[in-house]
């Protein structure tokens, strides 16, 4: 997959608020991450995991269809799921490491749920995902500046 087909599903955490996790879309997650910033949220979102897939929205519905009983609002893309992990929580570390701990099985989680739906995807990681964001933001660049054509 070229850099410019990108489609993800993304897990992120906000910081200072290691229960809830976001779940959503974009052809881009660290630059969706650095919008929800701009949002007027308190603090910023980090990207924790992301699968590359054909169809980000038919994989996103999957993936929430799943949670839908760990979603804290019906209009937002907000979970709590440490009821799903209770085993994973250990109440003697700090909640950032737990949130880690339950962002961690969580993803594996979504790992076996595409894989038992026959969801084709990749794993990418925020260091593959950061060097994406600066390819696909070197190519925006190149495109308004007319050195590319868009497809």
């Amino acid at each position: 997959m070229s850099f410019i087909e990108g489609q993800f599903v993304y897990m992120m955490m906000m910081e200072g608020d290691a229960s809830r996790l976001k779940i959503g879309y974009s052809n881009n997650p660290i630059r969706r991450s650095k919008e929800l910033y701009s949002t007027g949220v308190p603090f910023p979102y980090h990207v924790l995991h992301a699968w590359s897939v054909r169809d980000m929205i038919a994989a996103e519905k999957i993936v929430h269809n799943a949670l839908r009983d760990y979603r804290i609002n019906p209009n937002r893309e907000i979970f709590e799921v440490y009821e799903k992990f209770p085993d994973s929580i250990d109440y003697n570390l700090p909640d950032v490491i737990n949130g880690l701990n339950i962002a961690n099985e969580l993803a594996y989680f979504i790992n076996q749920l595409f894989d038992s739906l026959g969801v084709e995807y990749g794993r990418w990681y925020p260091n593959d995902l950061e060097t994406y964001h600066r390819n696909m933001e070197a190519h925006q660049r190149n495109l308004r500046k007319g050195y590319l054509k868009s497809n």
